[in-house]
């Protein structure tokens, strides 16, 4: 759900923080960086982890938001349709934040920004410029601007900088992983 070298193995829970070792959770996060593993599979390529262990530390990396479970052979047209359409209302103001992510069966948090960012690629958007040059559309429509350390950035070359600093993640990170669990064709 997250690249692995952003997952912090530091989790908030109801008990209080806990610290995952790092001897234990980076190679499970590596395991799984290479794409859905099986229960199965995981205690196979890590033969030192039991599976009350494993299931742990599934467990905790799944509350971070870092994982999630995967379906078999989800239905992505259906979710791609409705994604389409969420999209094309938060870019009209509506109040949507949770994208259908079939391949987890399950929903996905976007940003504003994202979601007029995908917008903008189903209008037919295909590179940063072209997504922060929609984006600002977007965004000037709704009368609405970026905030930056609680200030709003001025519109134009700041706006445009500040614009592109937050879509690069989206293109290398975020959209693949949309893509990757069926939520954007």
């Amino acid at each position: 759900m997250q690249p692995a070298e952003r997952i912090e193995l530091t989790f908030k829970t109801t008990l209080g923080e806990l610290s995952g070792q790092e001897a234990i959770y980076r190679p499970l996060i590596d395991a799984l960086a290479e794409g859905p593993r099986t229960l199965d599979e995981l205690q196979q390529a890590l033969p030192a982890l039991n599976i009350p262990s494993l299931v742990e530390a599934l467990s905790l990396l799944a509350h971070s938001g870092a994982v999630g479970m995967a379906q078999l052979a989800p239905v992505t047209e259906p979710a791609q349709r409705f994604n389409r359409v969420v999209a094309d209302l938060v870019t009209r103001g509506a109040p949507y934040n949770t994208a259908a992510a079939p391949g987890l069966g399950s929903g996905l948090s976007l940003a504003d920004i994202d979601w007029m960012a995908l917008d903008a690629l189903h209008q037919g958007a295909t590179d940063l410029p072209a997504l922060v040059a929609g984006v600002t559309t977007r965004l000037a429509a709704l009368n609405r601007g970026l905030l930056k350390d609680g200030n709003r950035v001025p519109v134009g070359a700041e706006q445009d900088a500040e614009l592109s600093n937050r879509l690069q993640p989206f293109l290398e990170s975020t959209l693949p992983r949309l893509r990757a669990l069926g939520a954007v064709a």
